[in-house]
């Protein structure tokens, strides 16, 4: 089972619904000759042989992950090609990391940009985080919110590798890397899927899912503090969180059509 490192703020109460995915190979499968597609390096955004390494045996979805090599100072980014947002809008980003070695870091770094191409800064986004990542040799997950700036036109997200002690070489695998626009719903015609509702909301204890659909394929539910309380493949269509303290809890459920978030309040 992953782990799972949570930054959330803003999360909303209610339906869940289907999001539209803003990254294209956030899971890394379609290649050039040196790089992901739609990923370039920050290093006058050319790619450098030996910056990024394409893993075929070593994934937490798919196939393949992106291997990032920290530099002996300052940080290697990849980067992904601008996306548009929309202004007031609440923006989720998960990813899964890794480390192999013990000598570099990772976080990533996400900024806000106006119609002329200027960065916008925002104070304490949780989009730019001022920690780095804990060592993990374990696939790990991270999940953040932020609001869009009132004059967010794109959103630039890179991943920034940094040396360790000054050493340099660490080796820092991402992988599954999804960026989604909370406030934006998409019902599927005929779907019972896009439908699906979690009752009661608040809860006492006992959360009931409905519908029980074959299409499910995943749920995940965690606290504010990042505390995984379900990682599964198969579930029935309640669950008991008599036990957990009162608060907000996150949820994320795997479907045939796709990605669906939403939160829920144990009373």
């Amino acid at each position: 089972m992953k782990k799972l490192a949570a930054l959330i703020i803003g999360i909303s109460m209610g339906s869940i619904h289907a999001q539209t995915q803003l990254i294209e190979n956030g899971s890394f499968e379609q290649w050039e000759a040196l790089r992901p597609e739609n990923w370039l390096s920050n290093l006058n955004d050319q790619q450098v042989e030996g910056i990024f390494n394409k893993i075929t045996n070593d994934a937490s979805d798919g196939d393949i992950s992106m291997e990032i090599i920290s530099p002996v100072s300052g940080n290697i980014a990849a980067r992904y090609v601008d996306v548009p947002v929309i202004a007031n809008h609440r923006y989720q980003l998960s990813f899964d990391y890794k480390d192999v070695s013990n000598n570099g870091s990772l976080r990533h770094w996400a900024q806000w940009r106006d119609v002329n191409n200027t960065n916008i800064y925002v104070v304490n986004d949780p989009f730019q985080p001022s920690q780095f990542s804990e060592f993990n040799m374990e696939w790990t997950t991270v999940v953040a919110e932020s609001i869009a700036p009132i004059d967010a036109v794109n959103l630039r997200f890179e991943f920034r590798a940094y040396n360790g002690g000054g050493a340099g070489g660490g080796r820092l695998r991402v992988d599954n890397l999804s960026i989604i626009d909370l406030d934006e719903t998409m019902s599927k015609s005929g779907s019972d899927i896009s439908q699906i509702k979690l009752y009661p909301n608040p809860t006492s204890g006992v959360l009931h899912i409905y519908p029980q659909n074959e299409g499910l394929k995943n749920i995940k539910i965690w606290s504010l503090e990042g505390r995984i309380l379900l990682n599964e493949d198969t579930y029935e269509n309640q669950i008991n969180l008599e036990n957990q303290n009162s608060g907000t809890y996150f949820i994320q459920i795997n479907t045939a059509e796709g990605k669906y978030n939403t939160s829920i309040l144990k009373m």
